[in-house]
């Protein structure tokens, strides 16, 4: 089977994740966008390298030739915002060979749209024979902006592998790697942006009893955040220092204003922590169920989030279970399970094409 992606970025996870899939089938990805040209991010956090697939950059004359020269059973575009996404959709769909599925890492309504943008995904969104999904939440927004019944193909969107989950490490080695001192850890992790709600998590701890500390990993404490005595910056860290990070932290605490998905929040619950999360972040609406392996508060609420995180102080013993169940609801969501939910759908959408 002959597959090509569209794809933002070689994003690490999902490098892992087409490193594996690749093995399975002849695979190519085209990227929009290499690391260089994203500055937000850090060099590092482009660690992970093309193994078992080829690797092209976009350009439109380039992309052409691909597009026409090559038989592909699947083409998947991730995404639907760009305009090599819109490319990519138009000349693939015109290939009878062909099936079309844009993927969607995450989405939810949260609110007034503008009317142009409703537009835009109504008439882009229908190109595609179908969707791949990481869930409930966001098959009903995209849903929004069909008239037709087209398949939906849910797949554990994730970072994290097998292998990931069964890393052990002693929550006192992981605490002295950070030199940390305080007996409570809370953390949280993000780019450093207004976006990802530091500062409503900087407010709603500003009264920590003096045993607490809050890590929030990332990057340099930004000029609009104020100092706390009992916040650090650990800094960017890369996958194994974020797992000790976990390792080493007693809640995980997501305050984002808006995230299409949240792979921090999911890998935090899969390493069997509590966690608060705002209700503006896909991965928290669609994973939590409040009060059972996780809480859910209003987006950019102060006193909610405040109000959860002295809750969690209160009763540190009964917010353990949240982590336990959590993590055994998440066991199953990995690199592999994710691969194979994309080859039963690539499997699925080619015999609906018949």
């Amino acid at each position: 089977m002959k597959v090509v992606f569209l794809a933002h970025s070689p994003a690490p996870y999902r490098v892992e994740f087409w490193n594996q899939l690749g093995q399975y089938c002849d695979l190519s990805v085209v990227y929009e966008h290499l690391p260089q040209d994203l500055l937000h991010r850090a060099p590092e956090w482009f660690s992970v390298r093309a193994e078992t697939y080829r690797e092209y950059l976009y350009e439109h004359q380039t992309f052409r030739m691909l597009a026409e020269s090559a038989a592909y059973d699947i083409a998947v575009v991730c995404g639907y915002s760009s305009i090599p996404a819109w490319d990519a959709l138009n000349r693939f769909r015109k290939r009878k060979e062909t099936a079309v599925l844009i993927s969607a890492d995450g989405g939810m309504m949260t609110g007034w749209e503008h009317p142009a943008k409703r537009w835009a995904k109504s008439v882009i969104l229908p190109l595609a024979d179908g969707y791949l999904v990481p869930g409930d939440v966001t098959e009903q927004y995209l849903s929004r902006y069909l008239q037709e019944k087209k398949p939906f193909y849910h797949y554990p969107f994730t970072s994290l592998k097998e292998a990931d989950l069964k890393y052990d490490i002693s929550r006192e080695t992981a605490r002295a790697y950070f030199d940390m001192h305080h007996p409570v850890i809370i953390s949280s992790a993000g780019q450093m942006i207004r976006r990802k709600g530091f500062d409503v998590l900087r407010e709603a701890c500003s009264d920590l009893p003096e045993d607490t500390a809050v890590y929030l990993a990332g990057g340099p404490r930004p000029d609009w955040l104020e100092e706390h005595p009992r916040f650090f910056y650990p800094g960017f860290l890369d996958p194994l220092k974020m797992k000790c990070l976990m390792k080493a932290s007693d809640l995980f605490v997501f305050p984002v204003r808006y995230d299409t998905w949240g792979l921090a929040l999911s890998e935090a619950m899969a390493y069997g922590l509590p966690v608060i999360s705002s209700d503006r972040c896909t991965a928290g609406v669609q994973l939590i169920r409040d009060h059972e392996n996780g809480v859910l508060v209003k987006t950019g609420n102060v006193q909610a989030l405040h109000d959860a995180v002295h809750e969690f102080l209160k009763h540190r013993i009964a917010w353990k279970q949240y982590g336990r169940q959590a993590e055994k609801d998440l066991q199953n969501r990995t690199v592999e399970q994710m691969v194979q939910a994309h080859l039963e759908a690539f499997r699925d959408i080619r015999r609906r094409r018949k």
